[in-house]
């Protein structure tokens, strides 16, 4: 059981994550120049680089 888990933890580290991991079809409403767009585009590429799942 311990060896399985450890090849999922591995497996889970391995795994390259894209931009596109962590956007969905939802289009987000708010005003267009409230800069929301911007924390959003930068809380995904911190998640991207971070390889956070």
């Amino acid at each position: 059981m311990t060896e399985m888990m450890t090849q999922c933890l591995l497996r889970m580290v391995e795994a390259e994550h894209v931009l596109s991991d962590y956007q969905s079809d939802t289009r987000p409403r708010w005003c267009s120049g409230c800069g929301d767009n911007a924390i959003l585009t930068a809380m995904q590429k911190l998640c991207r680089d971070e390889n956070l799942a």
